[in-house]
């Protein structure tokens, strides 16, 4: 059995050496399933998560301190229950890492990844939303989102920030393309002062697909530790996904 040398150094997974990146594209499945055992992840919810999430979350060597995987998802839209793709589902995954290296022993640093995964084809096609709010007093530190349509051979694509509250979420405009596969990441690290009591660190990933769209757009508030609340300017309306929760007890 391979198993690929884990590295905690940078959280940086689209960057990583070619060298890595070539040991996970030669790695079988199943090799796959249980690397990321070693990184937290359970055998029944690491054959639920899409091959190329195994990837990327193999690449960025990061241990895996509490994640979400959604199974499910229903699209709402005023409470009416829609389809909007052809085939199942639109599942979003987060997961956090709680940083072992943080440079500062007086802070709690956390990264956190989040996937958003098209399960069919979308029947409409304009600028989505993917939005990550959080709780516990903790502020950003940095952020970064990309799309891309090939799980070989194609580079990420970065996506605009479209809304930040330094204290409460982040959220990155998505520009999914006709006829493509659309394969979403969202990387986010955030922190705040170490605390002489455990507390929890609570987070929300959400996702919003247009699905009528005169000139206009869809914004986003927050406020700490609620869902990002998801605003339609006149003329656009869409659908949310169900959202992926996820807490973590720092102690």
């Amino acid at each position: 059995l391979m198993i690929l040398t884990i590295l905690f150094s940078s959280f940086e997974p689209f960057f990583a050496e070619d060298s890595i990146l070539k040991e996970v594209e030669h790695m079988s499945y199943m090799d796959k399933i249980q690397q990321v055992q070693y990184l937290g992840i359970s055998l029944d919810d690491a054959t639920l998560i899409p091959e190329w999430i195994l990837d990327e979350l193999i690449i960025t060597g990061q241990e895996i301190d509490s994640y979400s995987c959604t199974t499910t998802i229903m699209e709402e839209n005023n409470n009416q229950h829609v389809r909007v793709i052809d085939q199942d589902v639109l599942l979003v995954y987060n997961f956090i890492s709680k940083n072992k290296n943080a440079s500062n022993s007086s802070e709690d640093v956390f990264d956190i990844q989040v996937y958003a995964n098209w399960g069919g084809t979308p029947i409409c096609y304009f600028t989505d939303v993917l939005a990550t709010s959080w709780s516990s007093d903790c502020t950003l530190k940095s952020e970064w989102c990309g799309i891309r349509h090939e799980l070989r051979g194609d580079d990420y694509t970065d996506c605009p920030l479209l809304s930040a509250d330094v204290n409460a979420g982040v959220a990155h405009e998505i520009d999914i393309k006709l006829g493509k596969n659309n394969y979403i990441a969202q990387k986010i690290t955030i922190w705040r002062t170490k605390q002489s009591s455990p507390y929890n660190l609570g987070i929300v990933s959400s996702y919003a697909h247009k699905t009528i769209s005169f000139p206009g757009s869809i914004d986003v508030t927050f406020s700490p530790g609620t869902s990002p609340i998801f605003t339609p300017s006149f003329g656009v309306t869409y659908t949310v996904a169900h959202p992926a929760y996820n807490s973590l007890l720092v102690e």
